[in-house]
């Protein structure tokens, strides 16, 4: 709940707060108007996003809002210019759009508002569900309100929109895979470049074991399995299969192809921190491993931080892995760490 004395606090605020001891959280300065603009009382989770493989670059921001408080966010966001590229502009009319979309927010609880860092520094936007009941009617509503959402924020960017896909064309052999999975998120990536696409994430309606989730990834995307064999045969499959951990199907829809990764998210227990960050410090050594490059630990920390500022108390922890087989065979992991405030 959104209190009102407590909106001096900017997100920003809170963020560089963390950051005071050490920089757990390399901030771009491009997002530091975007995150001073948002009270750190308004989300519901804000996340950060770590290339693996190029940690001396800012990391990518993320702020999810529930549906409820967008016509909030909405007036938070009209502080911006006219420069049709500034992210809080881009925020802004992405939320107006939605809130005259009722069809889609009758089946979603929740936006995401992702900033790239530079020298990308696009805006993304993602909406979704954190039910874990999904009809095929809500799966397919989801869909067709998605494509109405993606076709109104690409084509008020460019007279000349970039086309994406067909639903129905890339995503029948995909459902007659995993008819029963869940819609979790819909993106829209990249809007204004010619790496535009959309991002689906697929959630088992139960959980499932990684070895099992790993086949049905394989018969997804066949072209992996040289790459999720070597998977296997890590040290990193050991650290994850021997942790209750929860896997998601990540997917970029291309006009001319389809990409697929897959997101680990390890269970919180608040009783059992240290476990939970040493299962992280374990993963980043195991991906160093696998990656074969130096102990990424001596790059990143991923201890859970916690802060009391102004009466109120907040924490960030290390989230979820997320893992990317390219066509050189070689694994392309990101880590998320969130920041939340504790009620």
């Amino acid at each position: 709940m959104i209190n009102s004395n407590h909106t001096w606090l900017s997100l920003l605020d809170v963020v560089c707060r963390f950051n005071s001891s050490d920089q757990y959280i390399p901030l771009c300065t491009s997002h530091n108007r975007f995150l001073s603009a948002i009270p750190a009382v308004t989300p519901f989770l804000s996340g950060f996003e770590y290339h693996l493989l190029s940690l001396t670059k800012p990391c990518d921001s993320l702020v999810c809002m529930l549906t409820r408080d967008l016509h909030t966010f909405a007036r938070l966001s009209s502080i911006g210019d006219d420069d049709k590229k500034e992210h809080l502009v881009q925020a802004n009319h992405a939320t107006e759009i939605l809130l005259q979309l009722p069809e889609l927010l009758c089946v979603t609880d929740h936006v995401w508002f992702e900033l790239d860092a530079y020298p990308n520094n696009a805006l993304s936007l993602f909406v979704g569900n954190h039910s874990n009941i999904q009809s095929m009617d809500e799966r397919n509503s989801i869909l067709m309100t998605c494509t109405t959402l993606s076709q109104q924020w690409i084509s008020s960017l460019s007279s000349n929109p970039i086309p994406l896909f067909d639903f129905d064309i890339a995503l029948s052999f995909l459902f007659s895979l995993i008819p029963d999975w869940l819609i979790s998120e819909v993106g829209i990536m990249d809007r204004n470049s010619d790496k535009a696409h959309i991002k689906l994430l697929m959630t088992p309606p139960k959980s499932v074991l990684l070895n099992t989730f790993l086949d049905i990834f394989i018969e997804i995307f066949p072209h992996t399995s040289i790459q999720v064999e070597q998977l296997r045969s890590s040290d990193l499959f050991e650290k994850l299969n021997n942790f209750h951990c929860h896997y998601q199907l990540s997917i970029a829809l291309f006009k001319d192809r389809m990409i697929g990764a897959f997101e680990v998210l390890p269970e919180f227990n608040s009783q059992e921190v240290d476990q939970y960050d040493n299962l992280f410090h374990s993963i980043l050594a195991s991906c160093s491993t696998l990656l074969e490059i130096p102990d990424l630990n001596n790059q990143l920390a991923c201890e859970t931080l916690f802060l009391d500022i102004a009466g109120l108390s907040f924490s960030s922890r290390m989230h979820h892995l997320k893992l990317c087989p390219k066509m050189n065979g070689v694994w392309v992991p990101k880590i998320y760490r969130d920041l939340r405030i504790i009620e």
